[in-house]
């Protein structure tokens, strides 16, 4: 399963769950669902959950495409900011392009707070776990070379 997750091309994931979140965002019933009576609120759930899961995605890759070598801060901001303009732009496209979806505020924030819980993810715990699960696919190596060179000064 590595191998196939590292030998895809960069950027094939995160353009199916953008293509996917398009899908959702703008077609007139795209699940082809009845109404459903969840509970109040509960498309705010679903937004949330899909721009989680786009950042995570996104987040995934980037990182994929940087080992051997650690994430710049600054890089993830960016990406979670673009999924959460996006959500906003989605939100907007809905009031425009369509005649069957609708502009709802909260729908922008919970798309902005998914993306955010994303990073919160991916920053604090997902990039340690993409590293230890890739790490060696992609590199190849049994140990990083800085520890490899810390041990032989230590043997001498």
């Amino acid at each position: 399963m590595k191998k196939i997750i590292v030998a895809m091309p960069t950027g094939f994931f995160s353009l199916l769950a953008t293509l996917f979140l398009v899908y959702l965002s703008l077609a007139a019933n795209p699940l082809d669902v009845q109404s459903v009576k969840l509970f109040p609120h509960a498309d705010k759930c679903a937004h949330f959950l899909m721009y989680f899961g786009c950042t995570t995605v996104y987040l995934f890759e980037y990182a994929k495409h940087k080992l051997p070598h650690h994430t710049s801060l600054s890089v993830e901001l960016a990406i979670t900011t673009f999924a959460a303009v996006m959500g906003i732009l989605l939100e907007i496209a809905q009031l425009t392009l369509t005649n069957s979806r609708e502009f709802e505020y909260l729908d922008c924030v919970a798309n902005a707070t998914g993306a955010f819980a994303g990073f919160m993810l991916m920053r604090f715990w997902g990039m340690h776990f993409v590293r230890n699960l890739l790490y060696h696919t992609v590199t190849r190596r049994k140990h990083h070379r800085r520890y490899k060179s810390q041990r032989k000064i230590g043997q001498q």
